[in-house]
């Protein structure tokens, strides 16, 4: 055996059965990680020392082969992992001599697998978004094999705990991301491990109770309505930064995610007999449906494009009324408009737009929470407790102006 393979042989404890046997072990040790098995043999303590039955007779001769059978049948299973080139642990050669030598499924082929079916799923259960997240963070899991634990790859039955402490420690140190990002990549590996328990080719995910703490949550960047009202009322040469601030107005008196914006077609208005009217469009991102009121400021930048003047612009992509750009282009006029403004430029992203709908409405007073989840198309109230309700301290402050606890007479 390699010299970071250790065999020895030894007994747990000095508890007999009722003829005094105890039963010798078998310790396997590869790079300081162990492993157990059980050998079938058992003799008596004063017949075992230094990892060796001392053969005084026949019957402790051939315990002693035994054993031996048990080092050479490891060795062996040693050697043809070496000559495969394939990855050895204690556990790997554990489960080959329990077992049987047989090909085990690493977690690049379980997630070649799992990715290209959900790649079959794309536009039905999810969005090319979603499945370019789990593309990358299924790249970022074998770059750290490779990088990180030095291997070719990995099996699954492998991938425990001490594999996700030192991926985090490898996603925090050698690649910068925040804890975050590292919870959603290990919402991902665990996902990878869930669908090889349930096609049989794992017994147990070992990572399904693994969490770590979370990061200390970020302020939740919004508009006022002061800021908003000085987007409003800017002039603005270039008609592309007319089109992208209509655009974010739009998202901030809606609440649409960009993805929704570009999809958003006046089809998806619905006017009731009293007149009042309705967006009623699915979330890409969740497929629930958002029920919203049209309000007239966003009534107001729909009628303004009717006409379709404004498709002179070939970087426009819709197809619907509204002119909307690429993600990527609309962030880089925002940050255009931020300059004028004279606004932070971190507050103008397509997605700053979707929080401040939510933070306006719930802080107005008019709203409840139950109905801003409903206008927003979240799955569950819970989700935007958790994000968005974050009373404003104005909004405290004229509310508690006039409280008092006891009246004084």
């Amino acid at each position: 055996m390699r010299d970071f393979v250790k065999v020895i042989f030894w007994y747990k404890n000095k508890k007999a059965n009722k003829l005094g046997l105890v039963p010798i072990y078998c310790r396997l040790t590869v790079r300081g990680k162990r492993a157990e098995i059980s050998t079938g043999v058992y003799v008596l303590p004063a017949h075992f020392s230094h990892g060796a039955i001392t053969p005084l007779n026949e019957m402790l001769i051939n315990q002693q082969k035994q054993l031996d059978l048990v080092k050479l049948k490891l060795n062996r299973i040693e050697t043809d992992l070496r000559l495969k080139d394939e990855y050895i642990s204690s556990d790997r050669l554990k489960d080959y001599y329990v077992n049987g030598f047989k090909s085990k499924v690493t977690f690049a082929e379980i997630a070649e697998e799992y990715l290209d079916k959900k790649a079959k799923m794309i536009e039905l259960d999810y969005s090319i978004k979603n499945y370019n997240r789990y593309k990358r963070a299924v790249e970022l899991i074998n770059e750290f094999i490779v990088t990180g634990r030095k291997q070719k790859d990995y099996a699954i039955y492998e991938i425990k705990q001490a594999f996700a402490e030192d991926f985090y420690l490898y996603c925090r140190t050698q690649k910068n991301h925040s804890a975050n990002y590292f919870k959603r990549t290990l919402g991902v590996l665990k996902s990878i491990i869930d669908y090889a328990v349930i096609n049989d080719y794992a017994d147990k995910n070992y990572l399904s109770n693994y969490t770590i703490k979370s990061s200390k949550q970020a302020p939740l960047k919004h508009l006022s309505i002061e800021q908003i009202r000085i987007i409003r009322d800017a002039k603005f040469d270039a008609m592309r930064l007319n089109n992208v601030r209509d655009c974010f107005l739009f998202q901030c008196f809606t609440g649409l995610a960009y993805v929704d914006l570009a999809k958003f077609s006046v089809q998806n208005i619905q006017t009731e007999a009293s007149g009042f009217k309705w967006i009623i469009i699915n979330r890409t991102k969740t497929n629930t449906k958002s029920t919203i009121p049209l309000l007239k400021e966003a009534e107001q930048i729909i009628n303004k494009y009717m006409d379709l003047t404004h498709r002179t612009d070939d970087k426009i992509l819709n197809s619907g009324v509204l002119p909307v750009y690429s993600n990527q282009k609309m962030n880089e006029y925002l940050k255009e408009i931020g300059v004028i403004c004279n606004l932070p430029l971190d507050l103008l992203t397509t997605h700053t737009a979707r929080k401040t709908f939510a933070m306006i409405t719930l802080n107005s007073g008019k709203t409840c929470l139950d109905s801003v989840s409903k206008m927003l198309g979240h799955t569950k109230v819970s989700m935007t407790q958790q994000h968005y309700a974050f009373v404003d301290t104005k909004k405290i402050a004229t509310e508690m102006q006039d409280f008092i606890f006891i009246n004084q007479q």
